[in-house]
């Protein structure tokens, strides 16, 4: 930064904006190609496009000219194509499959003053409603008690230390709930997924991971920049690109994307777009520009660099003759007749940009529009590219790539190699000795080899005129085998690229069984420590990612805030997890007065937490200790805490579950209980019965027995002149009392079932 951007911001828009040009001009002749930033024998763009390839199965031949071609151009080729056989690209999918699995789990805090104050009140609230009902509860008890009423339940009131845990933990204040729900309608509105995945490739790939997160027709935006078309500050002491001086960024552009992004162009700028669009194969721009493979596209770069803004700190006296101070522009002048006293000048950095389309096509050149700036300090700006280099430290920087590719061009020699083998593998032949061949049989040399190869046979004649002087004409002289076959060395070949390809992987801290290639008898404690040694060797790699992934939500929010607070009211709507619609009222005053920290958990502690949440959650439900919902639900928490929520609701649902069945046995013992005392009841009662009846029978049997000896055994006396016999008669007094006797018995039998 020099002296040129310590200028008023009137000074910066004279001369139609000739120091937002000369800066744009400036900072595209110092990017893309600095000599000084060169690796390898190339620039940092080549090396760049170099992994691209890659892991797209595409390498450049002349880098192995030394392999192919050992006697230079003119040496002849060697019966072998030279490819990549790619082992890298599975390790790296392998590493971004980790990462889109791995929870994301952050807290949005306000910050501010009013915020911190309203916690502090509900805290105090809290607290004081524990006080009051601990002083009441007695009071209540003694006028219940004197009134004769029913007690009430008491009401739950936390106690202090669960207030302080509740404080910590749970409460959400307004304004961060607020926040929290315009990020999660953010998140699915700008698919943020897909753009934190394709960043981390990028990351992979090239070391470097970059964002542009800003306002797109009075929307929070953000896009994922292509690194290879993208250079910044190189600071060695700078991680995050936001924090850097400069930015700069070159789009591929039609002409119909330009004029729908940038609205402000006049007429004469569009046609002259679209004639640069006809003839830009010509354009000098793109021929001094080797990036541009394809040149149906228009140029269109984007820079940022930070600047100085001067501002006044305004001493002055309100209407009561208060002495107070505020902010000024610089185009404010000291008016002492309307209270002013002194204004003191300083200089602060401030975020500049500006456009050029084609050559010489300006537009947009202004301070950045929303840059947030933070009241308790303003010293602090940021760049609208977010983002981060990696494994950079005193060197250049290392992405996962660079790392496998030296093992992966020594993988393509060894099999290049090995392939050159396989051409010249003969196998084993045979040596058969010429003058044996039947020639006085019409067999020539052309015939004998043909019926080698059909039939497999081959006719010898050890009488030819050749073989007729031969001590010994046995078929062992005529016939030889020779082993041409290379198969040792291929087999040797194969072993040495299976340890390169393990060396790749543990270059790049992807073991075999991270990428799920697990033998067949390997045991399960080796696979669980492989895994664990390739976690700890990438989670510097993860938590750089969840860092550029907090930092572009800050920035997202921050846009969101300045864009939200203008305008009419609006309300949002967005899905929560298990797919219904939550909708999300903006209240403008709230967000616009809050000031925001978004803060992330560790994100491979968490993972291995909720892997065993699962298996207690598994392990739970086989002992029929959670419901099965529960089980569900766990498998479908976003975050620890919520987990541990859905097992503590399983378990208070199997305890109530639990206890109603022991109440339900209680009942049942009950009822049982009762009916088999009906039944014993009912059993003695029968008991009696039967006693009572056999003593009526005795007693009508020994009636019947006097009454008989009575008759003095006279069949055929009829003592009352009634002319039926009296034995007759007795018999059918006896009869008519037993029936009615049954018939009583019969009538109580059915009231009592009653």
């Amino acid at each position: 930064m020099n002296n040129e951007h310590r200028i008023s911001q009137s000074a910066k828009n004279a001369r139609g904006k000739d120091y937002y040009k000369r800066q744009i001009d400036y900072y595209d002749s110092r990017a893309f190609g600095d000599p000084h930033f060169q690796f390898d024998g190339r620039i940092e763009f080549d090396a760049m496009k170099a992994n691209y390839d890659l892991m797209n199965n595409i390498i450049n031949e002349a880098d192995f000219n030394h392999v192919v071609k050992p006697w230079g151009e003119g040496g002849g080729e060697l019966p072998a194509k030279f490819a990549n056989k790619d082992i890298t690209s599975p390790k790296i999918k392998a590493v971004l499959g980790i990462e889109s699995k791995r929870p994301f789990n952050y807290k949005v805090v306000a910050v501010n003053e009013e915020a911190t104050t309203r916690k502090e009140q509900e805290e105090s609230a809290k607290i004081r409603q524990f006080v009051i009902e601990q002083i009441m509860a007695p009071l209540k008890e003694e006028a219940m008690r004197q009134t004769g009423q029913q007690q009430e339940q008491p009401a739950e009131v936390q106690t202090p230390e669960e207030v302080k845990r509740y404080m910590r933990r749970q409460h959400q204040d307004p304004a961060e709930i607020l926040a929290a729900q315009t990020l999660a309608y953010l998140s699915q509105k700008l698919f943020l997924k897909d753009h934190f995945n394709k960043g981390a490739k990028h990351a992979a790939i090239s070391g470097r991971e970059v964002y542009w997160v800003g306002d797109v027709r009075g929307e929070p935006a953000i896009i994922t920049v292509n690194p290879l078309y993208f250079d910044h500050d190189k600071s060695p002491d700078l991680q995050f690109i936001e924090d850097g001086e400069w930015a700069i960024c070159e789009y591929r552009m039609l002409p119909s994307q330009i004029i729908g992004t940038f609205d402000e162009l006049t007429n004469a700028e569009i046609d002259k777009i679209n004639e640069l669009y006809k003839a830009n194969s010509s354009n000098e721009a793109f021929n001094a520009n080797p990036r541009w493979e394809d040149t149906d596209y228009i140029r269109v770069l984007h820079v940022t660099w930070k600047g100085l803004r001067k501002i006044g700190t305004l001493d002055y006296k309100d209407m009561q003759g208060q002495k107070r101070q505020k902010v000024v522009a610089d185009t404010y002048t000291l008016n002492k007749e309307a209270g002013d006293i002194s204004i003191t000048w300083e200089w602060i950095p401030e975020v500049h940009e500006g456009y050029k389309i084609g050559a010489d096509i300006y537009t947009r050149m202004r301070p950045l529009p929303n840059q947030f700036k933070d009241p308790d300090n303003i010293y602090e700006c940021k760049l609208p590219y977010v983002g981060a280099v990696y494994d950079f430290e005193n060197s250049r920087p290392t992405s996962l790539v660079d790392r496998a590719k030296h093992w992966q061009y020594l993988y393509d020699i060894i099999a290049y190699r090995m392939e050159l083998l396989l051409a010249k593998d003969k196998g084993r032949i045979a040596a058969v000795n010429i003058n044996s061949v039947p020639t006085t049989q019409g067999l020539d040399l052309k015939k004998f080899e043909y019926y080698m190869e059909a039939n497999q046979l081959i006719y010898l004649n050890p009488n030819e005129e050749g073989m007729r002087n031969q001590s010994d004409p046995n078929i062992t002289n005529l016939l030889k085998e020779i082993n041409l076959s290379n198969t040792t060395d291929i087999s040797f070949y194969i072993k040495f690229l299976e340890y390169v390809d393990v060396m790749c992987g543990q270059a790049m801290g992807v073991t075999k069984q991270l990428e799920g290639q697990i033998a067949e008898r390997e045991a399960v404690s080796n696979v669980q420590r492989s895994v664990q040694f390739s976690t700890n060797i990438l989670e510097s790699f993860f938590q750089t990612h969840d860092q550029v992934k907090l930092n572009v939500l800050t920035r997202l929010l921050e846009t969101a805030k300045v864009l939200y607070a203008i305008g009419k009211p609006r309300k949002l709507s967005y899905f929560l997890d298990d797919m219904s619609v939550a909708t999300l009222t903006i209240d403008q005053e709230l967000l616009d007065n809050s000031t925001y920290g978004i803060f992330i958990t560790d994100g491979y502690k968490v993972q291995e937490n909720q892997e065993t949440m699962k298996v207690l959650a598994q392990a739970a439900m086989q002992n029929q200790m959670i419901p099965l919902s529960s089980v569900t639900r766990v498998l479908q928490a976003g975050s620890v805490r919520e987990a541990e929520e859905f097992l503590q609701e399983g378990e208070a649902t199997m305890q109530e579950r639990a206890t109603q069945a022991a109440e339900a046995e209680r009942q049942h013992q009950m009822e049982m209980y009762k009916l088999q005392m009906q039944m014993e009841e009912q059993k003695h009662q029968w008991e009696l019965e039967k006693l009572r009846e056999e003593e009526r029978l005795k007693k009508d049997r020994e009636l019947a027995k006097q009454a008989i000896l009575a008759a003095g055994f006279a069949e055929d006396k009829d003592l009352n002149k009634n002319k039926k016999l009296d034995v007759l008669e007795m018999a059918d007094y006896f009869l008519q009392k037993r029936k009615l006797d049954l018939e009583e018995q019969k009538i109580k039998a059915q009231k009592s079932s009653k």
